[in-house]
């Protein structure tokens, strides 16, 4: 089922050259005009919090192919349209099916965030696109609920060697119910040609495989019916996962098991628009409950803020001699084409990494700083992107000192870190050098500790800078001893004559934790 089509102007603005500063002009034009190459279309990432120049569809079917839907075009007001809107209810129901999330939270089935944070890149706001529903507000079955919103991209003129990309990321919840793959709850992106043919290069869908497994009569239709049982090695390569947590809905099926919602985390893909440089596409992503209806489909969908190329993600500066990771949004994978997804990775000489035909970095790093580069190409478009990365010596935690021995009570110890590199993250305590717990004293090499009753052990957790990994630094000690008690006098009381020697003894005992001494 597909949105309706609509229009919407990007404004660019021109500058005209005066003869007196013509030079000068032209290289402001050509700056402005890079500059809005690179810059992606107003909204896009839903970084206003709201569906304002996306439009935006609802609709369900109840178990037949004709379809109830509702459109909410771009350029005109909520509840008519989508300018404004930051929450589309499910078609017939209040529960929202289409909401921009601008904090985030955590996915009770997934347990990742609503917002991702992939490889040190942090997206603003995301799109929730569906629900868990199957049944309407009166709790009739009423069958497969589908939305989707869709964005025409007027891409910016200029060379088609020049790259314009576009990259999203997605997360998936999906119902695993008894149907054929096709059938099943599936999250689909799709981008259109001025034309509106699908560009199957640029275009994904993903869905749970399932396979054949057996007949079943069906005692209301008298009839055997096709048996078909998730596909679990195929759903592994793709990275589902399933969930723990039982489904909410219970949709008749009988004997179906509640722990039937299938997860898939964050997962960043990247398109190139440049071959359709001066004209516009149409970017489309859709939720679908599965075919019969009675298994939900929801997806998490974020886009970057960035479309002048890919960007290599990861620490920069890096720690030498450690393991990094660095990655570029995945391309799309082709269906006709399915193994030709390539990544190529160059780095500084002296560092290693055992996998490099991936989007996803992980490299042990060297001495040297460097040029780190990586090709991506999916037979449909190549991608290149660079960077310099400097490299800064690993942490030393250092030592803290000096051990002490304090009476108990009141007392001070002042202990200093020594022979460190890198800021203090936490100063930890532990009454057995086991068990620690932390102390709200930061970024300071210097810590006293007073009043001690027990002994106690310190140490301190160091960082030098973000690249570089934390570290614990050797343990100081204060030991604490109990105060001395005096005991009693043996004999209690003793008589003696002025200037005469008597051979008495008299015995004191000293009493504490450790010791009886008699003098």
């Amino acid at each position: 089922m597909s949105v309706r089509s609509f229009w919407r102007s990007l404004l660019i603005p021109t500058f005209p050259l005066g003869v007196p500063v013509r030079w000068l002009g032209l290289c402001i034009s050509m700056f402005l005009a890079s500059t809005l190459q690179a810059q992606c279309p107003t909204n896009l990432s839903f970084d206003m919090g709201e569906l304002t120049n996306w439009s935006a569809y609802t609709a369900y079917y109840y178990k037949a192919p004709a379809m109830i839907l509702q459109d909410y075009p771009a350029g005109q007001n909520y509840p008519a349209g989508t300018s404004g809107a930051s929450i589309i209810p499910e078609q017939g129901i209040l529960t929202p099916g289409i909401s921009v999330n601008s904090s985030s939270t955590t996915d009770i089935f997934g347990g990742f965030s609503s917002i991702p944070v992939i490889n040190g890149y942090a997206y603003g706001n995301s799109v929730t696109l569906g629900s868990t529903s199957i049944l309407d507000t009166n709790n009739i079955y009423m069958g497969g609920y589908r939305r989707g919103i869709s964005y025409i991209i007027n891409v910016p003129p200029g060379a088609a060697t020049d790259p314009y990309t576009v990259t999203y990321a997605y997360a998936l919840v999906l119902e695993n119910g008894s149907h054929t793959t096709v059938d099943q709850s599936i999250f689909k992106a799709t981008v259109t040609d001025p034309s509106g043919n699908v560009i199957s290069c640029l275009s994904s869908s993903y869905n749970l495989p399932t396979r054949f497994d057996q007949l079943r009569f069906n005692p209301q239709t008298l009839r055997y019916d096709s048996l078909f049982v998730i596909d679990a090695a195929a759903a592994a390569r793709q990275n589902f996962r399933l969930s723990q947590v039982p489904s909410p809905n219970d949709n008749g099926n009988v004997g179906e098991s509640r722990i039937r919602v299938y997860t898939r985390d964050w997962t960043e893909v990247s398109f190139n628009l440049a071959p359709y440089r001066g004209q516009t596409v149409t970017l489309t992503f859709n939720s679908d409950n599965c075919v019969p209806g009675g298994h939900f489909c929801y997806a998490y969908l974020a886009l970057r803020k960035e479309c002048g190329g890919i960007r290599i993600s990861g620490p920069d500066p890096a720690c030498a001699k450690s393991d990094q990771t660095y990655s570029i949004p995945s391309l799309a994978k082709i269906p006709s084409l399915p193994d030709t997804v390539t990544y190529s990775w160059t780095f500084p000489p002296d560092w290693n990494s055992p996998v490099t035909n991936n989007n996803l970095l992980n490299v042990r790093t060297g001495i040297q700083s460097g040029h780190l580069r990586v090709t991506a190409s999916n037979g449909c478009t190549s991608l290149v992107a660079d960077t310099i990365i400097s490299l800064t010596p690993p942490t030393l935690a250092g030592t803290i000192g000096p051990d002490a021995e304090r009476c108990q009570g009141t007392n001070s110890t002042l202990l200093t870190l020594t022979g460190n590199r890198g800021d203090v993250l936490q100063w930890l305590r532990s009454p057995d050098s086991v068990t620690w717990t932390g102390i709200g004293n930061t970024a300071s090499t210097t810590y006293t500790a007073t009043d001690l009753s027990k002994t106690t052990y310190y140490s301190a957790i160091v960082q030098f800078g973000t690249g570089c990994s934390k570290d614990t630094s050797q343990v100081a000690v204060v030991r604490i001893d109990s105060p001395s008690v005096a005991g009693p006098s043996s004999p209690a009381t003793l008589t003696l004559c002025l200037n005469q020697d008597k051979n008495n003894t008299v015995t004191m005992e000293l009493v504490d934790d450790y010791r009886t001494e008699r003098h």
